[in-house]
């Protein structure tokens, strides 16, 4: 999909602009969903020289309140689609897309997804939550982060389910086939009743969140503040 950042960059530059604000769309930071972006940002730099534009990006957001708040909204909602009877047993569980172990900053990223289901879990007055992941891929011996949601759902035989996307900001191919059709099935074939609860990208707390890191960016290089 386009355009790449490279191409942006470059558009940024024939515009006369000299500094920008950068927001990477994810909430929890590791080596492939932050570090990756910055690198490919700086390589672009380099090749254009002096005149590319520096960037600014905003502090770790993943505990921010509206992020949170947008979280819970979703979470909740979720919850109400299911049997008045069953929702508050029903068991929460957060996914992220899993990296492997010997990834740089999984320690850091593992520690961010605990505080945001923790945060979110708290809004919910939840007290029993579970952290999953999904989507992993590489080689079959290396071992990556776990337990693999399919698996939480496999044990959860005959109850009810919340899954609350929390590594995923829209609704990708890893949260629509993953989710809706791979656990889905799984889900199924073992009679647990789940309901999935939708992503933040487009509730209007997570929106108006990057709206004021730009604008509190931009307000400090309007006064060319650090």
């Amino acid at each position: 999909m386009q355009p790449f950042i490279g191409d942006a960059i470059q558009d940024l530059r024939q515009r006369g602009i000299r500094r920008a604000f950068a927001f990477v769309l994810a909430a929890h930071r590791c080596e492939a969903s932050w570090d990756r972006y910055l690198d490919e940002v700086k390589l672009v730099r380099a090749r254009l020289g002096a005149n590319a534009p520096e960037f600014e990006y905003p502090s770790p957001w993943h505990a921010e309140p509206a992020f949170i708040a947008a979280s819970t909204q979703q979470a909740r909602t979720a919850m109400e689609q299911l049997e008045t009877s069953g929702h508050k047993y029903a068991e929460l569980i957060f996914t992220a897309h899993s990296i492997p172990l010997s990834m740089s900053g999984q320690a850091a990223y593992v520690a961010q997804l605990h505080e945001s289901a923790r945060l979110i879990a708290l809004g919910l007055k939840r007290q029993s939550w579970t952290l999953a992941f999904q989507s992993r891929s590489g080689h079959p011996r290396e071992p990556w982060l776990e337990p693999d949601i399919k698996e939480v759902l496999r044990k959860l035989a005959g109850r009810q389910a919340v899954v609350v996307p929390l590594g995923f900001l829209c609704d990708n191919v890893e949260v629509l086939y993953d989710l809706d059709i791979e656990a889905a099935r799984v889900a199924r074939e073992t009679g647990v009743a789940i309901v999935r609860a939708a992503t933040v990208g487009e509730h209007s707390a997570f929106v108006q969140m990057i709206a004021n890191f730009a604008s509190r960016h931009l307000g400090k290089a309007a006064l060319g503040t650090g």
